[in-house]
C-alpha cells in the first residue's frame, strides 16, 4: 500500500485502480469531486504517490488543459496483490 495507512490514501489507491481497471479516464476535476476529502488533502496525497512511483499526471492528446491521472504498473500490481489477500482472507473467514 502505498504511503501510510491513512484513509484517504487507500481512497485514491482504490480509485485508481478501478479508473484503470474499468478503462475510464480520471480528470484531476473529477479526482477532486469524487474523494471525500479536502482539495488540499487531495493534492497532498497525489503529490506523494506521484513522487513515489505510484501514478503519473498527463496532458491529453487533445486538449492540453486537461490533466489526467494515470495508474503506474506499480500500482496495478500492488492493487492485485490486495485482492488476493483479501480474497483469500474473505474466503477463508
Amino acid at each position: 500500500m502505498p504511503l501510510s495507512q491513512s484513509r484517504i490514501a487507500f481512497d485514491l489507491f482504490a480509485l485508481l485502480a478501478r479508473n484503470h481497471y474499468t478503462n475510464q479516464q480520471l480528470t484531476l476535476k473529477d479526482l477532486f469531486n469524487s474523494l471525500n476529502y479536502s482539495e488540499r488533502g487531495v493534492r497532498y496525497v497525489l503529490e506523494q504517490f506521484v513522487s513515489g512511483g505510484w501514478c503519473e499526471v498527463v496532458c491529453d492528446a487533445v486538449d492540453r488543459r486537461c490533466r489526467c491521472v494515470v495508474a503506474s504498473k506499480r500500482l496495478t500490481d500492488a492493487f492485485e496483490s490486495y485482492q488476493k489477500v483479501v480474497l483469500s482472507t474473505y474466503q477463508i473467514g
